[in-house]
């Protein structure tokens, strides 16, 4: 039962972040659903494209220490 309600909650979460343009973006590319929040925070979340995501998240990897090594190895992947 613990894991059905694990699998709805994180369900629900992501069908939550995909409603939100940016926050869908970030998912898209790779990046870990808990770290999105923390990335928004460091490339803010004004960006029009995912090119302009790409740069800003290449421009900012040295500022994402908080991210965990999944993100961190797609940023760098970008770069």
């Amino acid at each position: 039962m613990d894991v059905l309600d694990n699998q709805s909650t994180r369900r629900n979460r992501i069908f939550v972040l995909t409603n939100l343009k940016n926050k869908k973006a970030l998912i898209d590319l790779g990046i870990y659903e808990r770290d999105i929040d923390i990335e928004i925070k460091v490339i803010g979340d004004d960006f029009d494209d995912v090119s302009e995501l790409k740069v800003r998240l290449t421009d900012s990897y040295s500022g994402s220490k908080d991210i965990s090594y999944i993100s961190r190895c797609i940023i760098k992947s970008l770069i």
